[in-house]
């Protein structure tokens, strides 16, 4: 067997990929707030928001090889409407899972996200997009989340690994946080399909990253030369820096349903109390550099959603 892995939020869109991708090759554990999942692994049904501190223990319990973090309050509308909750599932449950990981001497891979550096459409950002060395600028209520969560852990633990991973999107389970797995949610109830025209993201599918974590796990195996790169922030994403309607068109055409169905909108027509950030383009070198890889969306879709 490989690792010993404890993946926190591992009924979550990333966290259940995660554990679907590794359960034949390494042994696993995780938590969430939800019952088991289908994978067979140890799971621990764990609401973060009642006691962060109680990471510490669960850790303890089971020394794991390596510790993944997944678990966050992700949509604005819920972390709007309990910001204590959001700040101990987000940033708190962080920082005791990071102090584990440094008494324990063991390697952390926590998520961010894009969303912690500032709205290109309103700041100019570098001519290659944002770098991991930009200041944290995040312009709404989730990405100072993830800024603080970032702080956090590493004031813990400065060799974790923070992924600030871009918008993704795959095959997924009703309720997760798949982009597009809302589209084709809307498809399937008839209900009206809108899309941004003016949020542009490094559109990334849940297989492709799969990927990613197993080339990272694999040189956090091999030590030495190979780890040696993997710490700080690493911009996450694939190659292809896309509106929502431009990927939204694209899914449709391979599954063939019909575009006209799209309604594309701007960001400020859609009223929301917390518009998401238009331009958050990435520089995506050191993930090529340290990883080797920058997927295309149509190098997934047939994966992710094979067609009919």
């Amino acid at each position: 067997m490989g690792l010993r892995i404890y993946v926190t939020g591992d009924t979550g869109f990333v966290g259940s990929r995660l554990a679907e991708a590794w359960c034949a090759t390494h042994e696993l554990a995780g938590c969430s707030r939800q019952a088991a999942p289908m994978q067979a692994m140890e799971h621990q049904v764990v609401d973060l928001a009642e006691d962060p501190r109680r990471m510490e223990d669960l850790l303890e319990a089971l020394k794991p090889d390596v510790v993944v973090h997944t678990a966050a309050v992700s949509q604005p509308a819920l972390l709007a409407r309990d910001l204590v909750r959001g700040r101990r599932v987000n940033v708190e449950a962080a920082h005791w899972i990071a102090r584990w990981c440094r008494r324990r001497d063991r390697p952390l891979i926590a998520f961010s996200s894009d969303t912690v550096y500032g709205d290109a459409a309103l700041e100019e950002a570098p001519a290659g997009g944002w770098t991991e060395q930009a200041a944290c600028a995040p312009a709404h209520l989730y990405g100072r989340s993830k800024a603080d969560m970032e702080a956090a852990v590493r004031e813990q633990l400065p060799s974790a690994i923070l992924l600030r991973s871009s918008l993704l999107w795959g095959r997924s389970l009703p309720g997760q946080n798949s982009f597009s797995g809302w589209l084709l949610g809307r498809v399937a109830q008839d209900a009206p399909v809108p899309v941004f025209r003016d949020n542009r993201r490094h559109m990334l599918a849940a297989g492709a990253l799969t990927d990613m974590l197993d080339r990272l796990l694999g040189k956090l195996l091999a030590g030495g030369e190979a780890a040696s790169p993997l710490q700080g922030p690493i911009n996450l994403g694939g190659a292809q820096y896309l509106s929502r309607e431009d990927f939204a068109r694209q899914l449709f055409r391979h599954l063939g349903l019909d575009e006209g169905r799209l309604q594309a909108m701007d960001t400020a027509d859609a009223q929301l109390a917390e518009a998401p950030a238009r331009e958050l383009p990435l520089d995506l070198n050191r993930l090529e550099q340290v990883l080797g890889v920058l997927p295309r969306v149509e190098e997934w879709l047939g994966t992710e959603y094979p067609a009919a």
